[in-house]
């Protein structure tokens, strides 16, 4: 099927495994492919309103889309303008591994209501700023390479399982919790609790008002302020801290600026920083070159280690 019309067009339902091509003023489209798969779906027009889809091909919308329907089945998926929802909505590109592209501003139609799920497989999901005019409610991915830097995205709660994970210089703003796990992790969050797992690098600038905790084979230069932090590498840590209870460790070097208002837990092979804390504990299985100001100290390191500043009790 394939049809050019100048007025606006709305079709109830679409069925039968062939392509779908349609360029239109408004487009209102009822169920795509529910009783039997399309094809390839191209639509162009403005405004396209879509209550569902199902297609063994590409979808691609070339104009501002309005999400009425809560699956969208396809090997690929591309949205150049706008995107609102209007209820819980799925995308699905896992069985082809397709990218999913947004190009324009995802929104939700009430606050924190709307849930997103993406699943592009091993493929690629792009977006750009999300959640700026209305909040989206829970937004849940699972790709290969996940990149929302070129916007800000605000949601309630965020999950990201894939490769490389880039929330940019924006910010990932989420009134609940954010949790990214891949190879590099990449971004600034502010959240209520955050959990970052990289399998390679993590380079992140967070702030939460509970806990953070990050683990990766190596973080990358990062500041974290939340109550409480966590933060495991299996070789470098190049990190700033503030939070209540603090806890860093590498197998490797650990390059610190803490500040904590309660507990400082430091420990890795050498050790180079400051430390500002009531406690800390510096466990430095090579040297150490710290400068402290704390009540109570207790430091494991070898004799040609330095410490400076002021302690109360060794």
């Amino acid at each position: 099927f394939s049809a050019t019309v100048d007025d606006s067009v709305a079709i109830d339902a679409v069925d039968g495994a062939h392509a779908f091509t349609l360029v239109a003023g408004d487009v209102t489209l009822g169920a795509m492919g529910s009783e039997e798969t399309l094809g390839n779906i191209t639509v162009t027009s403005d405004d396209i309103s879509l209550a569902g889809a199902s297609s063994g091909g590409e979808q691609y919308y070339d104009g501002n889309v309005v999400l009425t329907g809560a699956s969208y089945v396809a090997t690929a998926w591309t949205v150049t303008g706008t995107t609102r929802l209007t209820t819980d909505v799925t995308i699905n590109t896992s069985s082809a591994d397709g990218n999913i592209l947004f190009e324009g501003t995802i929104d939700g139609t009430t606050d924190s209501a709307e849930n997103l799920t993406l699943n592009a497989g091993a493929g690629a999901v792009t977006h750009v700023s999300a959640g700026q005019i209305i909040r989206l409610g829970d937004v849940s991915v699972t790709s290969g390479d996940y990149d929302s830097s070129s916007g800000t995205t605000n949601l309630s709660n965020l999950t990201v399982t894939g490769s490389n994970i880039s929330v940019g210089s924006h910010t990932v703003n989420a009134t609940g919790t954010v949790s990214l796990a891949g190879s590099n992790v990449v971004g600034s969050i502010n959240a209520r609790d955050v959990s970052v797992s990289a399998g390679e690098t993590a380079t992140m600038n967070i702030a939460a008002t509970n806990g953070v905790t990050m683990t990766a084979k190596k973080v990358g230069t990062s500041t974290i302020t939340a109550d409480s932090v966590s933060v495991t590498a299996d070789e470098d840590v190049d990190i700033d801290v503030t939070g209540k209870s603090v806890n860093v460790t590498a197998s490797n070097n650990v390059n610190a600026s803490v500040t904590s208002d309660s507990t400082a837990t430091v420990k890795g092979n050498n050790i180079t920083g400051t430390i500002k804390a009531p406690s800390a504990d510096i466990d430095a299985q090579g040297g150490a070159e710290v400068d402290v100001e704390v009540e109570d100290l207790t430091i494991s390191a070898k004799e040609n280690s330095t410490v400076t500043g002021r302690v109360q009790n060794v």
